[in-house]
Protein backbone atom coordinates (compact mmCIF):
# COMPACT_ATOMS: atom_id res chain seq x y z
CA UNK A 1 0.00 0.00 0.00
CA UNK A 2 1.31 3.45 -0.88
CA UNK A 3 1.09 6.67 1.03
CA UNK A 4 -1.04 9.35 -0.62
CA UNK A 5 2.01 11.51 -1.32
CA UNK A 6 4.03 8.64 -2.82
CA UNK A 7 4.42 8.25 -6.59
CA UNK A 8 3.90 4.78 -8.06
CA UNK A 9 7.04 2.93 -9.11
CA UNK A 10 7.73 2.65 -12.81
CA UNK A 11 9.16 -0.25 -14.78
CA UNK A 12 12.78 -1.31 -14.42
CA UNK A 13 14.75 -0.39 -17.53
CA UNK A 14 17.02 -2.78 -19.38
CA UNK A 15 20.66 -1.89 -19.83
CA UNK A 16 22.14 0.30 -17.11
CA UNK A 17 19.47 -0.46 -14.50
CA UNK A 18 17.94 2.99 -14.64
CA UNK A 19 14.77 4.54 -15.98
CA UNK A 20 14.28 8.09 -17.09
CA UNK A 21 13.10 10.43 -14.39
CA UNK A 22 13.77 9.10 -10.91
CA UNK A 23 16.84 7.07 -11.90
CA UNK A 24 18.31 6.89 -8.37
CA UNK A 25 15.41 4.70 -7.25
CA UNK A 26 16.07 2.05 -9.91
CA UNK A 27 19.80 1.29 -9.80
CA UNK A 28 20.49 -2.45 -9.81
CA UNK A 29 23.74 -4.24 -9.24
CA UNK A 30 24.86 -6.77 -11.84
CA UNK A 31 23.84 -9.56 -9.45
CA UNK A 32 20.36 -8.10 -8.97
CA UNK A 33 19.93 -7.53 -12.71
CA UNK A 34 20.88 -11.16 -13.42
CA UNK A 35 18.45 -12.39 -10.74
CA UNK A 36 15.65 -10.37 -12.36
CA UNK A 37 16.49 -11.82 -15.79
CA UNK A 38 16.52 -15.36 -14.38
CA UNK A 39 13.13 -14.77 -12.74
CA UNK A 40 11.64 -13.41 -15.96
CA UNK A 41 13.03 -16.39 -17.89
CA UNK A 42 11.52 -18.78 -15.33
CA UNK A 43 8.12 -17.11 -15.69
CA UNK A 44 8.30 -17.40 -19.48
CA UNK A 45 8.98 -21.13 -19.12
CA UNK A 46 6.21 -21.53 -16.54
CA UNK A 47 8.75 -22.67 -13.95
CA UNK A 48 7.53 -20.98 -10.79
CA UNK A 49 8.48 -23.56 -8.13
CA UNK A 50 10.77 -26.59 -8.02
CA UNK A 51 9.05 -29.83 -9.02
CA UNK A 52 9.78 -31.37 -5.59
CA UNK A 53 8.04 -28.46 -3.88
CA UNK A 54 4.96 -28.87 -6.07
CA UNK A 55 4.84 -32.62 -5.43
CA UNK A 56 4.94 -31.98 -1.67
CA UNK A 57 2.19 -29.36 -2.02
CA UNK A 58 -0.06 -31.78 -3.92
CA UNK A 59 0.70 -34.57 -1.45
CA UNK A 60 -0.33 -32.37 1.49
CA UNK A 61 -3.42 -30.83 -0.11
CA UNK A 62 -4.71 -33.53 -2.45
CA UNK A 63 -7.62 -34.56 -0.20
CA UNK A 64 -8.54 -31.05 0.92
Amino acid sequence: MRRKDEKPLGPIAEGDGQTSGEADNYRLSDVEREAVRQGIDAVRLGSFAPEEEMEEFYRLHRDA
